[in-house]
């Protein structure tokens, strides 16, 4: 599981929740804490301190409970997020191919923008989806024509 950051809360989240319902402690988050449920609320509160990473362990020190952990991570993150979708979902928008660039460059930074925008939790328009599958048809075909060229080369070589 990759350490919380702005760029991935959501994928994060999802990940932390799944863990915490397989050890059968979600619901110290998800529900009111009893007498009975005090062991669990410690046990997922423990456990949400150490996926989100060291770099965050000092800001949770003070929250008692494992919803009070859960609470300030996603008040923290959330507005982050938000603001992060927004500016990679201008930046692809905005995705232009540059002067002189090879074809190859312009669709990994798409691809790595595609990237981002998945860690940050926004679904893909189906055209966005087809990048990578465009890139690939393109690397084949430039690495045909390429030795292609190679091979004519070496017919008109020999004389």
């Amino acid at each position: 599981m990759a350490p919380l950051g702005a760029g991935n809360y959501p994928s994060w989240a999802a990940s932390a929740q799944a863990r915490l319902q397989s050890k059968g402690l979600w619901s110290a988050v998800a529900a009111p804490i009893t007498d009975a449920g005090r062991a669990a609320d410690e046990k997922a509160r423990g456990m949400l301190v150490l996926m989100a990473g060291d770099d965050h362990a000092n800001e949770m020190i003070n929250e008692q409970t494992a919803v009070e952990v859960w609470s300030k991570l996603e008040q923290k993150y959330v507005l982050k997020t938000m603001a992060r979708q927004i500016a990679l979902e201008e930046e692809i928008g905005q995705l232009r191919m540059d002067e002189g660039e090879p074809i190859q460059k312009y669709f990994d930074r798409g691809l790595g923008l595609e990237r981002s925008l998945k860690l940050a939790g926004v679904s893909l328009r189906p055209g966005l989806r087809q990048v990578g599958q465009v890139r690939d048809f393109i690397t084949m075909k430039s690495k045909r024509l390429k030795m292609q060229d190679k091979e004519n080369s070496s017919q008109y070589s020999v004389i």
